[in-house]
């Protein structure tokens, strides 16, 4: 039967089981992207060399205190033991990023006992994610192009290739459950034809509907079925229902003749704080035990076994103290702060009571983009808490309310949505143009209060980039050299202790150690340092003569130059770099060829100037269309 399902499906493989199915996907092609594995292979070995050298100090001064008769020897073996519990992940991230660079990572789905279970397998390392799967009620095939409308098709296939397509679950509301990705369109999509009747006899349903265009579906295929198969975005062109207010919600809603009024009182250090209280509580009482054994040692009370001095341990203790207290204070935060919404015509009023004090904002509905519930930016046990976001069409995001469930936070977003008449979805993802301003004779000019310059000549022009400056990187520097310093002072402090009264085996655990944590801590902290400086002080020129483009690119230590022909040139435009900040997308000017390679340029620039760049060089080029040049 196998045999067979490999010779008709060569894409993936079938496997029945006693109680279900088992599909087998084949190994991924990743094109370039497979490169990105390395990254995972560094981080891994970053980390298991730095649980070695931690594991080794505890173990191999616990095997010389048991060869010397020592009553506390196992415990100091045990201790060291610990560290496999980030060792394991470690040796994970080390397969994993191979797997990714070998292209030997595949997906397996299981449907069995109400649930449909992914496995994903980068070589011996494993992970895994489930869903019920009585939620399903669609099935998309999506590509990476498509909250973009496929402008930046040539980019990701430079990346993937043709396996840029995933196929997601919709479970219900807006949330989406990952079957597979990095796959082809054409065996997601066969793939996808065959779930869904699997499914549906999981959940004892007889039929499903097919969403596809009229001339592709069979006379088989007429039956009204449950789940349905779609490709790209849904097109949603009434507004979303309102969802009922969960049962277990304590907010209470007003309801009034100009709006509504909703207020959501605290949630409790335990339901509020998703668990972060605990963790504090844990984190606080483990460190304290250190810090007591370290100023009872450092004032001669008690007696500890090492060469380095007693405040040491102390020292460390009041630092992680610190974060323990840091997260405890949020944790509480979390749990005590109520916050009271109200809507009045076209205005919403977000009131927030915490511990720190009141804060009121307020938008009109001409200023939102969008309210919805989304990440926070803040994980608890490697699972994101989502808040209500507020997102501005020309301001930072606001979020809030992060201590609700995510069904609460529907609720209110969609509330909120009903009582503005908010519903833009053509709109959503999509970056507003900036207005580009135009001198007497009709050639675009820098926006008011630009530092861009820019000359004309009879040949061409010359557009001069200066840098946006090191203080908008400041943040990143600073960090930078505080990761640095600490990694530097500590690994001085443990190597100096280890080698100051003679070298013995014993040192080398804490050499080990001292080395790691020069290089994990102190080259991380570099490499921000440097990557601040960078970008802080990197400078453009771009030059256009006759129908030639070159880009010229300094910075504080190398400059690089880029050429193009007119006809070698697919696009000039304004894209999403990928790079986010506070949440924020960061855009810059993407300048592609025919031939596959790119570059983007002026990264974190005003959204202004990147217009005026973009449409300044294709227009000197005439790569404008008709209708934006006549605008």
């Amino acid at each position: 039967m196998n045999e067979l399902n490999r010779f008709e499906q060569a894409s993936y493989t079938t496997d029945y089981l006693g109680d279900g199915v088992r599909y087998r996907l084949p190994h991924r092609t990743l094109g370039r992207a497979r490169h990105l594995g390395w990254f995972g292979v560094g981080a891994g070995m970053m980390l298991s060399l730095f649980m070695i050298a931690w594991m080794s100090g505890p173990v191999l001064g616990g095997i010389d205190d048991l060869k010397k008769g020592g009553e506390a020897a196992w415990f100091s073996i045990a201790f060291g033991c610990f560290g496999l519990i980030g060792l394991v992940p470690g040796i994970g991230l080390v397969l994993g990023g191979f797997a990714v660079t070998c292209n030997r990572t595949r997906c397996e789905i299981e449907i069995r006992g109400g649930k449909i279970a992914v496995k994903e397998r980068f070589f011996l390392a494993r992970m895994r994610r489930s869903c019920e799967t009585s939620g399903i009620r669609t099935l998309r095939v999506a590509d990476a192009n498509e909250r973009t409308g496929g402008s930046d098709e040539h980019n990701t296939r430079v990346w993937l290739g043709d396996s840029d397509t995933a196929l997601l679950a919709k479970t219900g509301g807006k949330k989406e459950f990952l079957i597979a990705a990095a796959y082809p369109r054409e065996l997601l999509t066969k793939l996808a034809e065959e779930l869904a009747p699997k499914l549906e006899a999981d959940l004892s349903v007889i039929s499903a509907t097919i969403k596809r265009e009229p001339a592709e579906i069979t006379e088989g295929e007429l039956t009204p079925r449950k789940i349905a198969i779609v490709e790209g975005l849904v097109n949603e062109e009434q507004p979303p229902p309102v969802p009922d207010q969960p049962t277990d919600s304590l907010a209470t809603i007003t309801r009034r003749d100009d709006g509504i009024t909703i207020e959501i009182p605290p949630a409790g250090l335990w339901k509020g704080s998703k668990g972060l209280f605990v963790f504090a509580l844990l984190w606080n009482a483990f460190v304290s035990i250190f810090l007591v054994v370290g100023v009872l040692a450092a004032f001669g009370q008690i007696e500890v076994d090492g060469d380095g001095p007693p405040w040491i341990m102390a020292l460390v203790a009041i630092v992680f103290l610190a974060i323990g207290s840091g997260i405890m204070l949020a944790a509480v935060n979390m749990g005590r702060r109520h916050a009271t919404i109200a809507t009045a015509d076209d205005l919403v009023m977000i009131v927030r009571h915490s511990i720190f004090g009141k804060t009121t904002r307020e938008w009109s509905a001409s200023q939102i983009d969008k309210i919805c519930c989304g990440n926070s930016g803040m994980e608890v046990n490697d699972v994101p808490v989502r808040e209500l976001q507020i997102i501005p069409i020309d301001d930072k995001k606001f979020g809030c309310l992060s201590q609700l469930d995510d069904s609460e936070l529907d609720w209110i977003a969609a509330e909120i949505n009903q009582a503005l008449g908010i519903h833009r979805p053509a709109d959503r993802g999509e970056r507003r143009p900036a207005v580009i301003e135009r001198d007497s004779r009709g050639w675009v000019i820098a926006p008011r209060n630009s530092r861009i310059t820019l000359d004309r000549t009879i040949e061409g022009l010359q557009i001069n980039v200066p840098p946006v400056g090191v203080w908008k990187y400041l943040g990143l520097v600073v960090f930078g050299i505080f990761f640095a310093a600490i990694g530097v002072g500590i690994a001085f402090a443990v190597g100096w202790d280890a080698v100051d009264n003679g070298f013995r085996r014993r040192d080398i655990g804490d050499l080990l150690f001292a080395g790691v944590f020069l290089l994990g801590f102190g080259g991380s902290g570099t490499v921000i340092t440097l990557v601040g400086l960078v970008a802080g002080r990197r400078r453009f020129q771009l030059q256009v003569e006759h129908d030639e483009l070159t880009l010229v690119r300094r910075g504080p230590f190398l400059r690089k130059t880029f050429r193009w022909h007119r006809d070698d040139l697919d696009s000039v435009s304004v894209k999403d770099s990928g790079t986010q900040v506070n949440n924020r997308s960061l855009y810059h000017v993407f300048i592609q060829s025919r031939k596959g390679d790119s570059i983007g340029i002026m990264t974190g620039h005003d959204s202004a100037d990147l217009d005026f760049v973009a449409t300044a060089v294709k227009e000197s080029l005439g790569l404008l269309d008709t209708d934006t040049a006549s605008a």
